[in-house]
């Protein structure tokens, strides 16, 4: 499997509520046009997001 790896910048306070807050939502969502999120790390100074790769690309390259 092929994921993709967001980490935080340690320094960033607004990004870990950022960061809380998208692992919390796409943690209860799925739905077939989202990527879906597989695991989260928020312990100490690691904050991270793993997700699926999207096999088609992003949105941003067919726009």
């Amino acid at each position: 499997m092929v994921v993709v790896v967001k980490r935080l910048n340690i320094g960033s306070f607004k990004g870990l509520r950022e960061l809380l807050a998208e692992a919390k939502y796409l943690g209860l969502i799925y739905h077939k046009n989202l990527v879906r999120l597989i695991r989260y790390c928020a312990e100490l100074d690691n904050r991270l997001l793993v997700y699926e790769v999207m096999s088609k690309g992003s949105l941003e390259s067919f726009i």
